[in-house]
């Protein structure tokens, strides 16, 4: 008897006594109260404007956005209004091109930071790209090096050449492939190969991470965007997926700062011992010579930078050519007599490249037919 009373006595302490205290305790602690002063004044602050411009019905938006945008262009025969779940979005009309192209004060740099969450924690690989302090510097640095390099260009050549030999091989016969992961797989190897160099073009522990955090990234910027604007910098430290960024941002400094090390090591010794330094032709080789240390993204936050600018765009494009030209086969022999004819005039250069006429005008093709509006 004196053990079930016991039983019952300390059963009616804990539930109307010890956890009612602990949850008054914890409700009413400096810190939760601080919390929800500021997520009530949050709330309560945030700002409701008025659209400019007629406002569209949006309930179709994600299964018909073209007709629905070409529809409210061509029945109000001016700017519209989207009330999208992470914001409005003005869409203007094709005859204010010129307008748009000469306005300075339009700042797409700006808008990417904001739809796409610059300076979130995990999320540097944008922020390195749109950084307010350091400008289009990294922008620079590529089409600099880039766009009139030779050098680089049977660098390039026999990565994609390896790269498709490891994807997809090289029979003639009907074979299954991977088609997502190939296609992104051989862009990010094309791509490594300038912009890590040597060392990491091919470490497929790498290649993994990069493409894991491109992944990542924009499924975590889709998850906030469809949470209140004043929630969203809270919201992002438990989302799974912006979780796994800063993973992913902290392992890719470790790996790029060891190679930048590596590099810096080397080239101290082959000085001191009378060598010539190794040079490198890559993108870390360019930041590295292009700005002061003072002023330098964290190595990785670059590298993961030019993946996400690099990898998911090109790798779309890329299965959009291939599926366009396999819809179009009389395409096929065209391309390849005019690819043979400036790789024999000009060899494997950037003039080879820019000597495509017919190819650079069915990437172009492609990129219009398949311009993405989800990204709105």
């Amino acid at each position: 008897m004196h053990a079930i009373a016991a039983h019952s006595y300390l059963q009616s302490f804990l539930i109307n006594i010890l956890l009612p205290r602990m949850l008054l305790e914890a409700l009413f602690s400096v810190r939760t109260l601080v919390l929800l002063a500021v997520l009530a004044s949050a709330y309560l602050l945030r700002t409701k404007r008025r659209p400019l411009f007629p406002v569209l019905n949006t309930k179709d938006y994600v299964s018909n956005a073209a007709t629905l945008i070409a529809s409210g262009l061509a029945q109000h025969q001016g700017p519209i209004t989207l009330p999208l779940p992470n914001a409005q979005k003005i869409i203007l009309p094709s005859s204010l091109t010129s307008w748009v192209k000469t306005n300075k004060n339009l700042d797409h740099r700006e808008l990417v930071r904001q739809d796409f969450y610059a300076d979130y924690p995990g999320f540097e690989g944008l922020t390195a790209m749109h950084s307010v302090f350091m400008g289009d510097f990294i922008l620079d640095v590529i089409r600099a090096k880039l766009g009139q390099n030779d050098s680089i260009m049977p660098v390039l050549n026999a990565s994609a050449k390896k790269a498709v030999q490891a994807h997809w091989g090289d029979s003639k016969e009907w074979h299954a492939i991977d088609w997502h992961n190939g296609t992104t797989s051989i862009i990010a190897r094309v791509a490594s190969s300038v912009f890590v160099g040597p060392e990491k073009c091919d470490d497929e522990e790498w290649l993994a991470l990069v493409q894991a955090y491109v992944g990542a990234y924009f499924s975590a910027v889709g998850e906030l965007h469809a949470y209140p604007a004043w929630s969203r910098r809270i919201v992002q430290r438990f989302l799974p997926n912006a979780v796994a960024c800063r993973k992913y941002v902290a392992e890719a400094r470790v790996i790029m700062n060891g190679v930048v090390e590596k590099r810096r090591k080397d080239v101290t010794e082959a000085t001191l011992e009378g060598r010539t330094p190794p040079a490198f032709n890559d993108v870390i080789a360019w930041t590295e010579d292009a700005v002061s240390a003072a002023r330098k993204p964290e190595a990785g936050d670059i590298q993961l930078s030019l993946a996400m600018a690099a990898f998911f765009t090109t790798s779309e494009l890329f299965r959009q050519v291939l599926i366009d030209v396999a819809m179009h086969p009389e395409i096929v022999a065209p391309l390849r007599d005019e690819a043979a004819q400036q790789l024999e005039t000009h060899g494997i250069s950037v003039a080879a490249i820019y000597n495509m006429v017919l190819m650079d005008s069915v990437l172009k093709e492609s990129q219009r037919r398949s311009a993405a509006i989800g990204m709105l």
